[in-house]
């Protein structure tokens, strides 16, 4: 799968821009121009359906018609990058950074690459300030900038870029919010509701509605044995200590698997997007999986999934074991009816309000948001769909949540965003 992948920090930027064919060529451009063209939008269109394989194919078919069209290079880096191939990929991306007509991104990718895969923070560093002297306002620049301090311990050089990506992005919220409200969104209907969705073949699951303010949603056992534990097999050699921005208190182990990497990261992928109800190729262009694993003691405060430099529109939680003892997830805004006891006889029917013993809400020391609202505990296989914005694409608040502490035993998860 090519190198090991060095930690990668919370809030990473996306490292895969894929860029169109330049609009201006110079005269001495090798090829024929209405050949390389017709093939670079062969490549964009399989690159932007998800086909890596294809697209890296033509892409090359373009190299060799015509060797010196950066954001070629650049679109190549991101497809190794994707795949593993992590030399390759460097050597993509040095390729388009060195080309009269490299693109600003082409720098930021690189900056990527070289701080999270190789560990060359230096290089890193040049080229993030490469594409910031380029861009004065390129807010992602500035909080991968903010990663590279964090993992060097440099935390008030950190904040301090965190901070600037912040006041930066500002000026993007407006689109940032149409597009939110361009995407679908299930309605809730009411706390029980259940509604069944195809996802593909005669593949039909039930998703049920757990609240309503915010939404929230459940499939049972949309992963099977076979695939949790397949996740937990490609994650567990590449764990890292999780780190977080902000207040939230956090003691987990985080691995980053690309989609393109496995069969089943991929047929993952399209069976969320047919859940979701939202494009594939939306799906395969999101960030990578994201696993964690908690042992007893392990916990993330709350938190919410978007940030004014991380937009993420909505996040499906899967969870890959049954945990002894705590482990929720817990969205303490959500009006829900308590249960003193557990009362529930079949999993299958019964409310998931009636599954948590309320006296274990007091337990959680280290997570003490966890003593009100929807408290969700993990069942192996079990999806949990909610949205980070509302329907008129305002950053709905009150779905921040938070993992509650890990009390017995441990604890596999996922994220999709």
């Amino acid at each position: 799968m090519g190198c090991a992948p060095r930690r990668r920090l919370w809030l990473p930027v996306a490292c895969a821009l894929l860029l169109p064919w330049p609009v201006v060529a110079s005269e001495g451009d090798g090829g024929d121009r209405e050949d390389i063209v017709r093939t670079y939008q062969a490549a964009a269109h399989a690159h932007q359906s998800g086909d890596l394989v294809a697209a890296l194919d033509l892409y090359q078919k373009v190299v060799q018609l015509n060797p010196r069209v950066a954001s070629v290079h650049n679109n190549m880096g991101s497809i190794f990058h994707k795949l593993r191939q992590i030399e390759l990929a460097e050597e993509s991306y040095a390729k388009a950074t060195t080309l009269p007509d490299c693109p600003v991104e082409a720098h930021l990718n690189r900056c990527i690459l070289l701080s999270e895969e190789l560990g060359d923070f230096a290089q890193a560093r040049l080229q993030c300030l490469k594409a910031i002297e380029r861009r004065p306002h390129y807010f992602q620049a500035y909080q991968q900038l903010g990663n590279i301090e964090q993992s060097q311990g440099r935390a008030i050089q950190a904040q301090e870029y965190f901070q600037r990506a912040r006041l930066l992005s500002m000026s993007e919220l407006e689109e940032v919010k149409a597009s939110a409200a361009e995407l679908f969104q299930w309605d809730p209907v009411e706390v029980g509701h259940q509604r069944q969705v195809e996802l593909g073949g005669d593949e039909l699951v039930t998703l049920e509605t757990l609240s309503v303010f915010p939404a929230v949603f459940r499939v049972r056992r949309f992963l099977n044995a076979t695939q949790t534990h397949g996740l937990i097999a490609e994650a567990s050699s590449r764990l890292q200590d999780s780190q977080t921005i902000g207040q939230a208190s956090r003691k987990s182990r985080t691995a980053w698997l690309s989609t393109h990497q496995s069969a089943l990261l991929l047929q993952l992928a399209r069976r969320v997007s047919r859940l979701a109800q939202v494009p594939e190729e939306v799906v395969l262009g999101s960030e990578e999986l994201q696993v964690l694993h908690y042992e007893a003691g392990g916990h993330f405060g709350l938190h919410h999934e978007s940030t004014s430099f991380l937009r993420r529109f909505a996040t499906i939680v899967y969870y890959l074991n049954d945990v002894a003892s705590g482990g929720e997830l817990c969205f303490p805004s959500a009006q829900v009816a308590d249960s003193s006891r557990d009362t529930c006889a079949n999993e299958d029917t019964c409310s998931v309000h009636e599954q948590v013993d309320s006296h274990s809400r007091h337990r959680h020391s280290k997570t003490p948001e966890c003593a009100k609202g929807l408290l969700l505990t993990p069942r192996a296989g079990d999806a949990i769909l909610f949205y980070n914005y509302k329907g008129d694409g305002d950053v709905d608040t009150e779905v921040m949540h938070a993992a509650c502490e890990v009390l017995e035993g441990e604890k596999w998860a996922a994220n999709h965003w």
